[in-house]
């Protein structure tokens, strides 16, 4: 076993190497995507065996291509509950899905979307994180009124269409349409007993493709309200977290695990690791990559509602059908290339 001060100095190095990395990075939108990728890799190496004996889902469920032309007539929602609906969705965010895997912890809904018998993609609903300013500054409200409404936040830390839906397919442009319908929301309603008032996602590069001009009976469903802060952990290696938890450990410092701390485990902990060694956290939690913020509301008196006036929500009540049909009417037709 290395002694106490080799162990802080190793993780002292792997942090400078981490932050230069993501800084060398930052305003290069292809640079920061090949960050990414380099830790994906680092994880799914590390469950490549299970990739391995689970690909079979990919080859049952998954599509290989399309005509030029294709349409979906109906798709339908299937909430992860059976052992094989959470694999498939497993191997697919690790073989698809350029992020490394990240899932939330508290309240979390595993949505899988299908036409037919083959999956069009994943929508994935979770408690809201705690600080994000310009959603907060959108809403209006303040502390108390936060603490009394903030379940009524939902994030959507997944939501993508699958090839070869994705790309020219615009399928998960119509995924965006999705989350606006009932059958979406109910899904949270059911299972948790109150329906969300508004559904809140971040973009890596800031604008999206995917959610602008996401439109329906003449509005836009999706509306970009800010950016991040660029600060976070995605540019840490797998090495630096697990020096972080080996550093920690050593030093007798109780962070509470994953299960136990909420959705913000990783930042706490590393923070945590680098305050230990007398380094500014802030200055290295700084990835620079500012995501953008955007949300979608499901009832016509959303922000009021969440600062306290109004005791019910007046939901816009879309159907998956009627949303399907402004998706087909704005940008079914495949995109070139």
């Amino acid at each position: 076993m290395i002694s106490l001060s080799e162990l802080k100095l190793d993780f002292q190095q792997q942090i400078e190497n981490d932050l230069r990395a993501a800084r060398l990075a930052a305003g290069d939108k292809n640079k920061q995507r090949d960050l990414l990728l380099k830790r994906k890799a680092e994880i799914v190496a590390t469950q490549q065996g299970w990739i391995d004996s689970h690909r079979y889902l990919l080859d049952k469920y998954c599509r290989t291509n399309l005509p030029d032309d294709y349409v979906p007539n109906s798709l339908r929602l299937v909430l992860c509950r059976e052992q094989w609906q959470h694999d498939l969705w497993r191997i697919v965010k690790l073989t698809y899905w350029s992020m490394p895997p990240n899932e939330y912890v508290g309240r979390r809904k595993r949505i899988l979307v299908f036409d037919g018998d083959y999956l069009f993609g994943l929508i994935g609903l979770a408690s809201c994180i705690w600080g994000l300013t310009a959603r907060d500054k959108w809403i209006g409200w303040n502390v108390h009124q936060k603490t009394e409404k903030v379940d009524y936040v939902v994030d959507a830390y997944v939501l993508g269409a699958v090839p070869p839906y994705n790309g020219r397919h615009r399928g998960s442009k119509l995924l965006a349409y999705l989350v606006a319908s009932n059958e979406v929301r109910d899904i949270w309603k059911t299972e948790y007993g109150f329906s969300p008032a508004v559904v809140v996602t971040t973009t890596l590069f800031g604008h999206s493709a995917v959610l602008n001009r996401v439109r329906h009976n003449g509005a836009r469903l999706w509306h970009r309200v800010g950016y991040t802060r660029g600060l976070g952990t995605m540019h840490f290696s797998l090495e630096t977290i697990r020096l972080a938890k080996e550093l920690l450990s050593r030093l007798k410092i109780n962070v509470p695990d994953r299960l136990n701390s909420g959705p913000n485990w990783k930042l706490r902990l590393m923070r945590t690791a680098i305050e230990s060694v007398d380094f500014p956290s802030e200055e290295y939690l700084e990835h620079g990559y500012k995501r953008g913020i955007y949300l979608m509301e499901y009832a016509k008196n959303t922000r009021q509602f969440l600062r306290g006036n109004g005791r019910e929500l007046d939901f816009y009540g879309y159907s998956i059908e009627e949303l399907m049909e402004s998706w087909q009417r704005y940008h079914s037709k495949p995109a070139c290339g």
